[in-house]
């Protein structure tokens, strides 16, 4: 019996904005640290990825069913390095292999206004300014995470999931956000994706996704890491509801100063606090230049991404929230 021989497919690829301060090489995915040279400027924050995946089979494909599987994979890639990072980067170039044959994937049209010619290659090439002076240094064991979430999501079940692959996108919108603001938009976007439910008015949808995600130690962890932004929240006047206003911030205070803390009350209380938050920005019920609101936006901004990466990751592995810490820390001198 002849076996099958299957072809591989893979990737090179050129980041700006992360370091790693050691090479990782595991059983798909190979990242070494790299100055990078582009358009005559000079890039010393640089990451090579090598990413390979096997039992693709692409010998008798035709070059756009070629261009269709390539780039689903590495929008998979990208994906899931955004969502494990949660800080900005910025893919540079990248070259692809077919069974070690170099293919230049023909990349989908990016829409542009009436008159303007659509170049998508530019839109690949260019770093923004701000990337010059950024750094995000990872934490080297969580590649491996990355390499596990990643090697699920390419599963056919998980990929066919439109909410799961939407509050991706949507995810890394925020991920590439510089300002608060936008990013909290991105990041409950993101999260509205998932918990949307028609039949039901916000608040419920929220609360009732909520219990059902809330599973294990992830509450109780979540709460005991960040239990200082949790405080400062208890301190400001956050109203929920048009007609009938209730304060929760004082809810969220109330269930803090409980001997018996209810970790998933509590975490639930957060969301409606964000969820008050995002439509005081969303609906033009906050000044973006006040300080107190735009403390009130970086808290929430924060807690929502670092909780939302974690309820879309449960759909790949079973981790406890404490076990992973993907970037370590991030420099910028704007």
């Amino acid at each position: 019996m002849q076996i099958k021989e299957m072809c591989m497919l893979s990737f090179k690829m050129y980041f700006c904005g992360i370091v790693v301060d050691k090479p990782y090489k595991g059983f798909s995915i190979k990242v070494e640290p790299t100055n990078l040279k582009w358009f005559g400027e000079e890039y010393d924050n640089c990451i090579a990825v090598s990413y390979k995946v096997n039992d693709i089979d692409l010998r008798l494909a035709d070059n756009e069913t070629k261009d269709r599987i390539t780039f689903r994979y590495l929008r998979n890639f990208l994906d899931i390095l955004n969502l494990m990072s949660g800080k900005p980067s910025k893919l540079v170039t990248h070259t692809c292999y077919i069974h070690d044959t170099k293919y230049h994937i023909s990349m989908p049209l990016r829409n542009a206004p009436l008159h303007i010619y659509n170049f998508p290659d530019i839109f690949q090439i260019l770093i923004p300014n701000m990337f010059h002076n950024y750094k995000s240094y990872t934490n080297r064991s969580s590649w491996k995470i990355l390499e596990e979430s990643l090697k699920k999501y390419n599963d056919q079940r998980i990929f066919k999931n439109d909410k799961i692959k939407t509050s991706l996108r949507w995810y890394q919108k925020g991920c590439d956000e510089f300002s608060s603001f936008a990013r909290l938009i991105a990041y409950w976007i993101s999260f509205n994706t998932l918990y949307s439910d028609e039949h039901l008015q916000e608040p419920v949808a929220i609360e009732k996704y909520l219990r059902h995600k809330l599973k294990g130690k992830f509450a109780s962890d979540f709460y005991l890491k960040h239990k200082s932004l949790f405080e400062d929240l208890t301190k400001a006047s956050i109203f929920l509801g048009k007609k009938n206003k209730r304060n929760i911030s004082a809810k969220l205070e109330k269930l803090m100063a409980e001997g018996n803390l209810k970790y998933e009350e509590i975490f639930i209380i957060l969301f409606l606090i964000i969820y008050s938050v995002r439509n005081s920005l969303f609906h033009g019920g906050m000044n973006p230049d006040d300080n107190i609101a735009e403390d009130q936006v970086q808290i929430c901004e924060y807690l929502l991404a670092s909780a939302v990466r974690h309820i879309i990751l449960s759909e790949f592995s079973t981790l406890n929230y404490s076990d992973y810490d993907f970037t370590v820390k991030q420099q910028a001198n704007f």
